[in-house]
């Protein structure tokens, strides 16, 4: 529903004009720019411009740092075996010597992969460390992170297109920084961020409840196949 309201709106330019109806099948006026056709006061701008971009890193030799716990190790198949939006729990842990060596990032943070499986946006709920297989995106001046989320996700295609490697693909943080996106009048963003905010609130509530679930039958199942829980059978 969230990715449907953002097409509807920011690709298809279809947003509310002042009297309610579609903006662009109303007649609403469209002005040139770099990348094609735009409503008038929206703007192009690199992504640079309207975010900060940084990669991770990882400890080496990583195997040296690999642990049952510590600090939550962000992996891409960590983002690639969910469809959520949202990371709320890591397979592995770095050992706290190692976070100094990596890149930490605090709950709320908006990542994209660099490499595997690039392009793929996701937002974490938690403190992690994530590896130099990521992107680490910071300082969005005044735009929210949701809105940046799905325009990556609209994006991912012709971002695709700079990933080099045949087997791997990377993007190239250069080229990526250089990316050129469009940007609408703040009072839509604004409007947006509301309109998304209950849709987020509820896929943020049940990832949550989602990882809950997973690690309690990941506690019990073990106990149970070894006889060490019985489950009482009622009489019928």
């Amino acid at each position: 529903m969230a990715q449907a309201i953002f097409k509807h709106w920011f690709v298809d330019f279809e947003f509310p004009n002042e009297e309610g109806k579609p903006y662009k099948s109303s007649g609403g006026e469209m002005v040139e720019s770099e990348l094609g056709l735009i409503p008038k006061g929206w703007t192009v701008k690199r992504l640079n411009e309207i975010v900060e971009i940084k990669r991770g890193a990882s400890p080496r030799p990583i195997q040296d740092y690999l642990s049952s716990k510590g600090m939550p190790w962000v992996k891409i198949s960590d983002a690639t075996a969910s469809k959520s939006k949202y990371i709320s729990s890591t397979k592995e842990y770095i050992k706290f010597e190692g976070v100094s060596k990596s890149k930490r990032v605090l709950p709320g943070t908006l990542l994209l992969s660099n490499s595997a499986t690039p392009g793929l946006p996701k937002i974490i709920l938690i403190e992690a460390c994530v590896h130099d297989g990521w992107l680490i995106f910071d300082n969005y001046n005044g735009l929210p992170k949701e809105y940046l989320y799905y325009l990556l996700l609209f994006e991912r295609t012709n971002l695709l297109s700079l990933s080099n490697g045949s087997v791997f693909r990377n993007l190239k943080t250069d080229i990526l920084k250089q990316y050129k996106v469009i940007i609408p009048e703040k009072k839509y963003i604004d409007i947006i961020k509301l309109t998304l905010q209950s849709i987020n609130d509820a896929i943020k509530i049940n990832e949550i409840e989602s990882a809950r679930l997973i690690n309690i039958r990941d506690a019990l199942l073990p106990k149970l196949m070894s006889g060490q829980i019985r489950v009482p059978i009622e009489d019928q």
